[in-house]
């Protein structure tokens, strides 16, 4: 073999080494290799700092005064309880089972029946409606007296009502000659903490004492007024009661003795 041979053979074999890995290498970069899937991009960002003013707090809810509890004002009885039966005051009165006492709460200003014009003889259970009531059973007054003698509703105006009444009813003021009797309907005036005054019937009389049945008052249903004579004292200022006038006596039928004596 001739040098220059020699020296051939060496340089096609490195060519074909070549060659082989040339293609084996196309042949590899020839299959695709997947792209990884791509992430989303999350951008985690820090709060800035506010330049803001902090917000006031809220003040908290306003919470309603508490009302004074019925050991500090006034008691009038279990509102709609009887006090006291009507059979037991006024025995004598028709239908008396109609004249029961009745509480009126702790509220002085309670008006059941919705409303003071709802009641048949006044505001549920004001002292009014128990005078109207039983005058209207023993009297036969009407059952409200409100619009005579200029009457709203108020128990002083009954003493202005009572004279002003279909029938008027007789009236004898505090102090006068005349004094009060069971069965008659005191009145009291008003006073500077009382601008309503007051209204009870005359349960009985004694020689210091009346003891008067009423309603919107004392939880007993009744109380003593002081007297002297024909002259009452009471915390509020007694204006006077009233009753109806005397009945005319009736005429009496001729005495047949005296027809006897004329034939």
């Amino acid at each position: 073999m001739t040098r220059s041979l020699r020296r051939a053979i060496p340089a096609v074999v490195c060519a074909i080494c070549i060659a082989g890995v040339g293609s084996g290498r196309a042949q590899a970069d020839s299959t695709p290799t997947p792209a990884p899937a791509m992430q989303p991009l999350t951008v985690h960002t820090l709060p800035r700092p506010s330049t803001e003013p902090a917000p006031t707090p809220a003040p908290p809810p306003h919470q309603p005064t508490p009302s004074a509890s019925p050991s500090t004002r006034a008691f009038t009885g279990a509102l709609g309880s009887v006090l006291i039966a009507g059979c037991d005051w006024a025995p004598d009165v028709p239908d008396c089972a109609d004249l029961n006492v009745y509480g009126n709460g702790t509220d002085l200003t309670n008006m059941q029946c919705g409303g003071p014009d709802a009641c048949t003889y006044g505001p549920e259970y004001q002292c009014t409606e128990l005078a109207q009531r039983y005058a209207a059973h023993a009297w036969g007054t009407p059952d409200r007296w409100d619009g005579y003698g200029g009457d709203s509703g108020n128990a002083y105006q009954l003493w202005d009502a009572a004279a002003a009444l279909p029938t008027p009813l007789q009236r004898f003021p505090n102090g006068g000659d005349v004094a009060p009797a069971p069965g008659d309907v005191i009145v009291f005036g008003q006073t500077a903490d009382d601008a309503a005054g007051h209204a009870a019937v005359v349960r009985s009389v004694s020689d210091t004492g009346v003891i008067i049945v009423e309603q919107n008052a004392d939880p007993s249903g009744t109380e003593t007024v002081s007297r002297d004579g024909a002259t009452l004292s009471w915390k509020l200022p007694v204006l006077g009661w009233v009753r109806p006038f005397p009945k005319a006596a009736a005429a009496t039928a001729p005495d047949s003795r005296w027809f006897t004596h004329l034939r």
